[in-house]
């Protein structure tokens, strides 16, 4: 399968990382040519012209000649002389991987699928986010806590500062502080708090050697809660890797499911839907769709939906790619548009038009059934701003709650 990851060996295929030497040069090369012009041979003198005859008026024919001569010696010169470049090649390879190894057995019950009620009709609008009511309930975890935040108004459900949160219904949540490389390795712990009681941690750091935890998502599966984080460890070009794993949140068992970042290779948020894993891989100056599954779930190719496996360096190219609960409804972002496909006939069947430059803000989607939430960056306030909600008739309401937001379970 090609989906823009890794290959199945674990190896990379990369140009030359910045910073590395580059290949040795034969100093031949760069020597100055020992070459010069033959002599010309002696010209006869020109005849002196007859007394009292008046040559200005031949002066030009004589000028233009002498340029002719020039040019056509000029041409002779480069035919000699230069060398027909070779073609260049490209050396960025097209990363790709199939995932050989399970998180969970094949044979363990598949999540439950119910049936989508996101509009099939392609809807395109460009609605401003100012007055639309919030229609679902979403969680948020921001500087000041995990707050509840409805229609109706908002209310703390859990003291702190916190970047992350998992909704696991009836009052049930997984937070996380910080996460990554960016942050220190004691500060990535993953932690589990019901509304009003004290965070336990759940997940923590290797205390043999460095490892940073990212939490991406929680899946159930045969009535038990797997969380789905990257761990990171190690440091520099031959020892730097992320380990995508699901997590027994019950007995602490450890599934890896793949290596899917290194020395300058990251991936964005994964999501799980349907037993697909999404999210973005990034490569130097490359990024594109990553298209996983778990057990026997068919896989998703990013080409049906007209998505490229890899892109350019580029701020308008797809991206912030997401999947639904259910795995039939793939979110992502291009530019300023929000754009929504079903999974099965790879049809678009919404696209919202967002406010000016509010794509770049967007660092995660979150699909659901009846709406898509827009986690969204800043400089200017902390690591999130107000979400977005945007429904599927194209309207779109701000969290008024800073912070990662996610779907309420209720």
């Amino acid at each position: 399968m090609s989906n823009g990851g890794k290959r199945s060996d674990d190896s990379w295929d990369l140009v030359r990382p910045t910073g590395q030497p580059a290949p040795s040069m034969d100093p031949s090369l760069l020597a100055i040519p020992q070459w010069s012009p033959p002599s010309l041979p002696d010209m006869p003198p020109m005849p002196e012209p007859p007394e009292g005859r008046d040559d200005r008026g031949t002066d030009w024919l004589i000028g233009l000649a002498a340029f002719v001569g020039m040019v056509i010696i000029g041409l002779v010169a480069v035919l000699i002389f230069h060398d027909d470049p070779e073609p260049t090649v490209s050396t960025t390879p097209v990363v790709s991987f199939t995932p050989t190894t399970n998180p969970v057995s094949a044979a363990s019950t598949p999540l439950t699928d119910t049936a989508s009620t996101v509009v099939e009709s392609t809807t395109t609008t460009s609605i401003s986010p100012t007055g639309a009511p919030l229609i679902d309930s979403v969680v948020v975890a921001g500087p000041d806590g995990i707050w509840l935040e409805n229609s109706a108004g908002k209310s703390k459900m859990v003291e702190g500062s916190f970047d992350m949160v998992l909704d696991l219904g009836d009052g049930d949540f997984l937070v996380q502080a910080r996460s990554g490389r960016n942050a220190e390795p004691q500060d990535t712990v993953v932690f589990r708090v019901s509304a009003g009681g004290t965070p336990e941690p759940v997940i923590t750091p290797s205390e043999d050697e460095q490892e940073w935890i990212t939490l991406h998502d929680a899946i159930r599966r045969d009535g038990q809660w797997w969380v789905l984080v990257t761990i990171a460890s190690g440091v520099g070009f031959d020892d730097a890797a992320d380990q995508l794993i699901a997590i027994d949140l019950a007995t602490g068992t450890r599934d890896v499911i793949e290596t899917v970042g290194g020395w300058e290779e990251s991936t964005g948020r994964f999501t799980h839907g349907g037993g697909h894993l999404i999210s973005d891989y990034y490569s130097n100056a490359i990024h594109g769709p990553l298209f996983m599954v778990l057990g026997n779930t068919a896989p998703l190719s990013p080409t049906p939906f007209g998505l490229a496996e890899q892109y350019d360096d580029c701020s308008v190219c797809p991206r912030a790619f997401a999947i639904s609960p259910t795995g039939h409804r793939l979110a992502w972002i291009e530019a300023d548009l929000l754009v929504v496909a079903d999974t099965a006939t790879n049809e678009r069947v919404l696209q919202v038009a967002l406010p000016k430059d509010a794509g770049t803000e967007v660092i995660s989607i979150e699909v659901g059934e009846s709406s898509i939430i827009l986690n969204r960056t800043t400089t200017s306030i902390g690591p999130y701003q107000g979400a977005f909600v945007v429904t599927t008739d194209g309207r779109i309401s701000t969290v008024s709650t800073p912070g990662f937001a996610v779907f309420s379970a209720g």
